[in-house]
């Protein structure tokens, strides 16, 4: 915000305020001389909008637009930009890269001042991209119209009148507060759904777990020693989970640093790259609130999840190898077997630990998936129509996460089928026929929504779509091939073997225990590979999207090895049953190094996983500023480049740094670095205004790096032009070290150096 303007005594106030007046007459009075009229720049508003209201400022303008559509059509998608004392609300026509109209609101009766736009309304301008039509601007009146009505209604609460608002200075800039746009949240319904979704799946585990605890109320102690080698796996991965040095994030863009924002913010439901969809906001960011905003807080809830969805696989596998065999003495202690063996192998894969400590989504979505199988056993060998809804919407949760686990909708009934308890009665079949058939309703309402909008908006022929177009047989090996988890190089050969040994042997005779899980294991992992392959310019994105599949990997895995295990003690009468499972164990931990680059994954970080946890550690110490520029999050390659991965990107962890901002009382606007440049003087309103260099600016795509881009510096052109302008004097900076796997796109100095210098520095305009 811009300080106000204070002198040390009335008589300098009045002195001020008697030659700003006449220096404004006189500038006037000779451009009228001259015979070149200008517009008088107006004066900044005198209201500014105080914090704490996004969720009303989101509500007013999702109600205003809704108002303004014709009956029978949908209202627009939006989203929002709060600034100092105006709102920025860009309404989408069609999709994100379709035209849009920009509405910059005020308080009543305020006077905008705003580049290529023109006021339409009390308060209200207009900006369109590309120019508007007539059709648009006659669309766009009535919203300004819809706005200012709504807009009244909550002004007093929004808006706060300052009594001396700072007098412009003429040849100088004014930086406007864009940060990330904040999107609208476009279906409250869809929003309330979810949550009451969560709500009653929350009160279902509860009652489960209050219900057993009193029935075994008398038996906790053996309990817990038969649950006592789980207990030592949880303890074991949360112990190696806490030793890494930093819960850093792992996305090529940092782009779930972005998504956990979203989430956080609890008025957000768009996805920065559209995957996710927006239930999943509307429910993360609800656990979100349990942890400190930043990469450390997000990494403790994804752990946290990570840590409940091995109980949870534990749980299943209990379940589902007793509900579909034999009730005896061998296959409780099979599925006792299978089951902690699955959860070893998840809870220690190389892979696990750094994917469980990034802060991802995806342990959230397969805690959803493997609580929803628990449920359904549950239903399946009890016929309780809570079971049922408790399975229905846990499904339809997991599947409206992520666009990818729509593929899982069949196990609707694949599970049914495959997971039902032998010789049920008549009786007994109609009960669950009528449980089923009412929890198949339950999810197809929850996720109809968002699959529809799929299906309308959504379907395209992805980047890896190239790929079908060859021979059959090609097609089916390279996709075999593609399973992350059978790649030595990530997991261990034992696992893979024993992985393969559990489909093949279960095929023999109790072939729906695993069916499920291979049908898990494909329909998420292939999906997945055509987006991004192992150890191409997408590095380490392939290993983000593989989380879901390392549990059901884990669970075939386990399957084989109890199986394993059982033929063993049969054929070798005189090992005991310790001495086996030990022993392959002991094969599997001796086999770990094989699986290098799934150990360098754990060990190293990225450039920009290392940026973010500085710049956390830094904001406390932030000198105070009024406004902090920031890079753009997409610096693209200059003409004439093509690339083979994404352009240079990342986004900045604004959370963090706003909740620093505001434990010190402070507010600063937070500006583009392109729209700094863009701008005609280098003469600025703010007085004290720092810049942001960071790993984006001093990063090259390999292309780049081959087209001469870094032959006489480590800076980006954007970095470059903003030197020429301006003097930078440093005021926080750190350095980080350029050292990252070689696939990783984005290389830090060009690998030219072994440390870059990175932080915020003043801004003073060159003379």
């Amino acid at each position: 915000m811009t300080n106000l303007v204070r002198t040390s005594s009335a008589r300098a106030r009045a002195t001020l305020l008697i030659f700003s007046r006449w220096l404004a007459l006189a500038l006037t009075l000779a451009a009228l001389t001259l015979g070149a009229p200008r517009r008088a720049a107006a004066a900044p508003s005198p209201h500014v909008i105080t914090p704490g209201h996004d969720a009303a400022i989101t509500e007013m303008i999702r109600a205003a637009l809704e108002e303004a559509t014709p009956a029978g059509e949908e209202a627009p998608r939006f989203g929002v930009a709060i600034e100092r004392d105006v709102l920025r609300v860009r309404v989408f026509e069609g999709d994100d890269a379709g035209p849009s109209m920009t509405l910059v609101v005020g308080a009543p009766g305020a006077a905008l001042e705003a580049a290529g736009s023109r006021a339409i309304a009390d308060a209200v301008a207009l900006r369109c991209d590309p120019a508007c039509s007539a059709e648009a601007e006659a669309a766009a009146r009535a919203r300004a119209e819809a706005l200012t009505r709504r807009r009244d209604a909550i002004a007093d609460t929004v808006w706060k009148k300052i009594e001396r608002p700072p007098e412009p200075t003429p040849g100088v800039a004014r930086l406007h507060d864009t940060g990330q746009w904040t999107y609208g949240d476009f279906d409250p319904a869809q929003r309330w759904s979810a949550r009451l979704a969560l709500a009653y799946a929350l009160l279902w585990a509860l009652a489960c777990a209050a219900a057993r605890l009193y029935r075994r109320r008398r038996a906790l102690l053996e309990d817990l020693r038969r649950h006592a080698p789980l207990l030592l796996v949880i303890a074991g991965f949360l112990g190696l989970c806490a030793a890494l040095p930093d819960f850093l994030p792992i996305h090529d863009h940092n782009t779930y640093v972005a998504r956990c924002e979203c989430a956080r913010s609890l008025t957000c439901d768009e996805d920065v790259r559209g995957a996710f969809s927006a239930p999943i906001f509307h429910v993360y960011g609800l656990l979100l609130q349990l942890v400190p905003p930043g990469s450390y807080g997000n990494g403790i809830m994804s752990v946290a999840c990570s840590a409940l969805a091995i109980t949870l696989l534990y749980a299943l596998i209990r379940r589902v190898v007793r509900v579909a065999g034999p009730v005896d003495a061998s296959t409780r202690a099979l599925a006792a077997s299978a089951a902690i063996w699955a959860a070893g192998f998840a809870a220690f894969h190389p892979l696990m630990l750094r994917t469980a400590t990034s802060g991802i989504l995806w342990p959230y979505n397969v805690v959803c998936v493997l609580a929803a199988g628990v449920a359904a056993t549950r239903f399946a060998a009890r016929g309780r129509i809570a079971d049922a809804l408790a399975a229905a919407v846990l499904f339809a949760l997991a599947v409206l996460g992520n666009l990818v686990c729509l593929a899982l909708a069949p196990l609707v009934v694949l599970v049914p089928l495959c997971w039902r308890p032998r010789g049920e009665g008549a009786r007994r079949s109609v009960a669950l026929g009528l449980g089923l058939g009412l929890g198949v309703l339950v999810f197809a309402l929850l996720v109809a929504p968002t699959f529809l909008d799929v299906l309308a908006n959504r379907i395209v022929r992805g980047d890896g779509a190239d790929r079908f177009d060859q021979p059959l047989g090609r097609l089916l090996w390279w996709l075999l091939s593609s399973l992350l988890y059978f790649d030595y190089r990530l997991t261990p050969a034992p696992l893979g073997i024993l992985a393969l040994l559990g489909v093949v042997g279960l095929a023999r005779r109790r072939a729906r225990v695993d069916v499920p899980f291979v049908y898990l294991l494909l329909a998420t992992d292939i999906p997945l590979t055509l987006q991004v392959v192992s150890f191409t310019e997408g590095y380490p994105t392939r290993f983000i999207h593989g989380y879901p599949a390392l549990l059901w990997f884990a669970a075939l895995a386990g399957l084989g090895a109890a199986l394993l295990v059982t033929w063993l003690k049969s054929h070798v009468h005189r090992a005991p049953a310790w001495a086996l499972r030990l022993g392959l164990a002991g094969l599997c931990v001796v086999a770990i190094p094989t699986a290098y680059e799934g150990l360098a994954f754990t060990r190293g970080s990225r450039a920009l996983g290392r940026e973010v946890a500085a710049l956390e550690r830094s904001f406390a110490a932030l000198p105070e500023h009024d406004a902090l520029v920031l890079p753009p999050v997409i610096l693209p390659p200059p003409k004439g480049i093509q690339l083979r991965s994404d352009p240079v990107e990342a986004f900045f962890p604004m959370a963090p740094y706003r909740a620093a901002m505001r434990a010190r009382g402070q507010a600063p606007i937070v500006a583009r670095l392109d729209d700094l440049l863009a701008l005609e003087t280098t003469r600025l309103e703010h007085e004290r205004v720092l810049v942001y260099l960071g790993v984006t600016l001093h990063s090259f795509a390999p292309e780049e790096i081959s087209a001469g881009m870094a032959a006489r510096s480590y800076e980006r052109p954007l970095l470059q032009r903003l030197r020429a302008r301006y003097e930078l004097e440093p005021a926080l900076t750190f350095s980080i070290s350029t050292e990252q796997h070689p696939a990783v796109a984005m290389r830090l100095a060009a690998d030219r150096v072994d440390a870059v210098e990175l932080g915020f520095y003043w801004l003073t305009p060159r003379p």
